[in-house]
C-alpha cells in the first residue's frame, strides 16, 4: 500500500523524488524504483480500462458527450474567473504603485 502512495504523492504533487521520499521516511533511490515499478504496473493495465472509439458513430458519441460536459464546466468558469483576475490586477497595481512612489518622490 504505501508503495501505491508513495507513486500518487509523486504523480499528484510532482515535486522532487527526495522530498516524497522525506514524507514516507524513505530514500530518494526508493521513491524512483517503486515510482518506476508502480506506473509499470498501471501502464499493464491500460488495454482492459483505456478503449477509444472505433467507429466514426462511436467517435461522434464521445464528441457530443465531451461537449455536454464543457457546457456544465464552463459554467463554472465564470465564478472563479474574476477572483483569480481581480486578485491579479491588484497585486500588479499595488506593485506598480510602489515602483512608481520610489522612481519619483
Amino acid at each position: 500500500m504505501n508503495q501505491l502512495l508513495i507513486a500518487l504523492r509523486f504523480y499528484a504533487t510532482g515535486t522532487h523524488q527526495l522530498v516524497v521520499g522525506d514524507t514516507f521516511s524513505v530514500s530518494k533511490a526508493t521513491v524512483c524504483r517503486t515510482v518506476h515499478k508502480v506506473t509499470a504496473v498501471i501502464a499493464s493495465l491500460r488495454s482492459k480500462y483505456v478503449t477509444f472509439p472505433a467507429t466514426r458513430q462511436e467517435r461522434r458519441d464521445v464528441m457530443n458527450m465531451f461537449l455536454h460536459s464543457q457546457s456544465c464546466l464552463v459554467s463554472l468558469v465564470p465564478l472563479t474567473v474574476p477572483t483569480y483576475q481581480s486578485n491579479h490586477q491588484a497585486a500588479k497595481t499595488q506593485k506598480s504603485t510602489e515602483t512608481e512612489s520610489a522612481s519619483f518622490p
